[in-house]
């Protein structure tokens, strides 16, 4: 049985770290969350919002955002 390993994370909540470059495209379906969004991919909602340029967690279904990936580096 292979184990899924979870994505690296920085400070809880923080956007640091994390880029749009080589992240995944995703749309909103209907009662989606940026906070499920954020728990299914391991990554921090400021980052989900810093990346897709949101100033609100609140979205809207059909919402196209990119879920971005971490970089230890940066």
């Amino acid at each position: 049985m292979a184990l899924r390993s979870a994505a690296p994370q920085p400070m809880a909540g923080s956007a640091a770290g994390w880029s749009a470059q080589g992240g995944s495209a995703i749309v909103l379906a209907q009662g989606e969350t940026l906070d499920m969004i954020s728990s299914r991919y391991g990554v921090p909602r400021a980052a989900l919002m810093s990346t897709n340029g949101l100033s609100s967690p609140t979205v809207a279904p059909g919402t196209r955002l990119t879920i971005p990936v971490y970089n230890a580096a940066a």
